[in-house]
């Protein structure tokens, strides 16, 4: 399964980056490292208020180390490359859903 799913003879995002009445199929806990690819300069702010999907409905987590940095050095910024302390966050209440990919 790529980035896009088949579902109803409609085509529609597997991530849901922004598409109103997305709901992931998947719930999950993950069993491998995730990764999120992000600027340096966003630090501070994740520090401060952890992950945020800003103006999409989940933040994006890849099981793919290089998927993550490939994302972290998209344009001309300071590539940050975090790995999320599942075991942690599921703890706390984090709720993870599989796509169907590494995402």
């Amino acid at each position: 399964m790529g980035q896009f799913q088949i579902e109803r003879k409609r085509i529609r995002a597997a991530y849901g980056h922004s598409f109103v009445g997305f709901q992931p199929s998947t719930e999950a806990i993950p069993d491998v490292p995730l990764f999120h690819g992000t600027n340096a300069q966003l630090w501070p702010m994740i520090q401060t208020y952890g992950l945020l999907p800003q103006k999409r409905h989940f933040v994006q987590l890849t099981t793919n180390f290089e998927y993550a940095e490939k994302i972290a050095n998209a344009g001309k910024r300071r590539p940050l490359i975090l790995q999320v302390m599942t075991t942690e966050a599921v703890a706390q209440g984090v709720r993870f859903f599989q796509t169907g990919t590494h995402v």
